[in-house]
C-alpha cells in the first residue's frame, strides 16, 4: 500500500505516488511534461516534415510524351514524325532527328539533330542543329537553331493532318 501524508486540516488527502502505477507523482509529472514537448516539437517539425515528403515524393520526373506521329504541315515547313524520330523539310533546307520525339511537362521539345542547306555554290554539308518549339494541341511552332545559336529556320507553326507544304526545292 503507498504511504501517505498525514490528512491535512483541511481535510483532503494528498498521495506521494500515483495510484495504479507505483510512482511517486513527481516521475509521472515529468513523463507528462516529457510527452507534452514530444508533442508539441512533433507539431513545430510538421511543417519541415510534409515539406520534406512533399519534395521527396515530388521530384519525379513525370513521363515525357510524344509528339503524335504523321505529317506536320504549314506555309514554310513540313514535319513527318514517326516513332523512331522526325523528317524536316523547309524551303531550300532539310534536317533530320534520329531519336523519339518527346514532349517536357510543359509541352515543349528541344531535339538533336542535322540540318542540311540546299541552296548555294557550294555541296551540301549536315551540320549539327537543335530542332525547338512547342506542340498545344494539333499545332506545333518550330524553330531550328545551329549549334552555335544561329537561326536557321522559324520559327514558323505547322499543324497535324494539315494540307501538304508547297516547298521549294532547291537542287
Amino acid at each position: 500500500m503507498p504511504a501517505r501524508a498525514p490528512a491535512p486540516a483541511s481535510g483532503v488527502e494528498f498521495s506521494w505516488t500515483s495510484e495504479g502505477t507505483g510512482l511517486p507523482w513527481i516521475c509521472n509529472l515529468a513523463r507528462l511534461r516529457a510527452q507534452i514537448a514530444m508533442e508539441v516539437a512533433m507539431w513545430r517539425m510538421q511543417p519541415a516534415l510534409v515539406m520534406v515528403l512533399l519534395v521527396a515524393c515530388g521530384t519525379e520526373a513525370p513521363d515525357p510524351a510524344e509528339i503524335p506521329a504523321g505529317v506536320w504541315s504549314g506555309s514554310d515547313a513540313r514535319a513527318t514524325v514517326g516513332a523512331s524520330g522526325a523528317a524536316f523539310a523547309f524551303h531550300c533546307a532539310a534536317g533530320s532527328a534520329p531519336n523519339p520525339l518527346t514532349l517536357d511537362a510543359d509541352g515543349e521539345f528541344d531535339l538533336a539533330g542535322s540540318y542540311e542547306l540546299q541552296a548555294g555554290p557550294e555541296p551540301y554539308r549536315q551540320q549539327a542543329a537543335r530542332f525547338r518549339g512547342q506542340v498545344r494541341g494539333r499545332t506545333m511552332t518550330l524553330e531550328v537553331r545551329m549549334d552555335d545559336g544561329s537561326r536557321a529556320q522559324g520559327p514558323t507553326e505547322l499543324v497535324l493532318g494539315a494540307s501538304k507544304s508547297q516547298l521549294r526545292r532547291c537542287r
